[in-house]
């Protein structure tokens, strides 16, 4: 496959992406390898795994810690320890594997967790 048939296809996808972002995912994500005599190596599936990420979309109910944080008015590493804490299912989208969390059950933790502690010291 030819370097100008790869970016026509990642943009018939809906992949905005230009010549030299696409070499530069090329080589960060292994579907572009350099041999040892300086030529490029295209590798079909690694491409096909790339575009398949890039084109993954979130699930409804689904928000990326950042807009937890946000909704919550709550520190993005107090967001990240509770849904650690609570053991809350997360989904990794996308090629930079952004970590999105379902908000009602983030939400339904933090409910349990403060009436748990409300009980525990009698408030």
């Amino acid at each position: 496959m030819k370097f100008k048939q790869v970016v026509e296809r990642c943009v018939g996808k809906g992949i905005s992406i230009t010549k030299q972002g696409l070499y530069l995912a090329g080589l960060q994500h292994g579907f572009i390898v350099k041999t040892e005599n300086h030529s490029n190596l295209f590798v079909r599936e690694k491409f096909e795994e790339w575009m398949e990420k890039k084109l993954e979309k979130v699930p409804e109910g689904y928000f990326s810690l950042l807009e937890c944080s946000k909704k919550l008015n709550k520190p993005l590493s107090t967001v990240y320890y509770l849904i650690k804490a609570g053991n809350l299912e997360v989904k990794k989208i996308g090629t930079n594997e952004v970590i999105y969390v379902r908000f009602e059950d983030l939400e339904k933790y933090i409910e349990i967790r403060e009436h748990g502690s409300e009980e525990k010291y009698g408030n």
